[in-house]
């Protein structure tokens, strides 16, 4: 009886376990880490489009394996920031969110992220947010 008792609340903590959200700080799908250059913002209230060429400036971002997130604009590095990346089921499918630490007086940051190729969407975990694109440069 004791091993079954024992068995089965394995089985059951292993279940719990595998519905919540869990973290993976040294990998996870998608692969984000390296240097992405930024090419086009969407999004917003108003719908807005902006890229390089429209705002005259331009932004990359460098995700290390450590867990470290470097946002540069115009070559200069703006934010530095530790993350990880969080498996999120909330909604009946995996979704993978880039949890960003601010650090600071700011609240900590959920983006949704996704990858294909050569290719990094960020995008805002909000309504009427904004999405970002980049491509892989290293």
């Amino acid at each position: 009886m004791k091993t079954f008792l024992l068995v089965s609340s394995a089985f059951l903590i292993s279940f719990l376990l595998s519905c919540s959200q869990s973290t993976s700080p040294n990998g996870g799908v998608p692969q984000i880490y390296g240097t992405w250059q930024w090419y086009r913002t969407t999004g917003g209230f108003g719908g807005t489009n902006t890229t390089p060429e429209s705002c005259g400036c331009t932004a990359k971002a460098v995700f290390k394996p450590e867990g470290v997130a470097q946002f540069f604009q115009n070559d200069t590095l703006a934010n530095q920031y530790p993350f990880t990346i969080i498996r999120d089921t909330t909604y009946g499918r995996e979704n993978y969110l880039l949890h960003v630490e601010s650090g600071t007086h700011y609240p900590d940051q959920l983006i949704n992220i996704s990858s294909q190729g050569d290719t990094l969407v960020l995008a805002d975990y909000c309504t009427d947010c904004f999405t970002h694109f980049y491509v892989r440069i290293q």
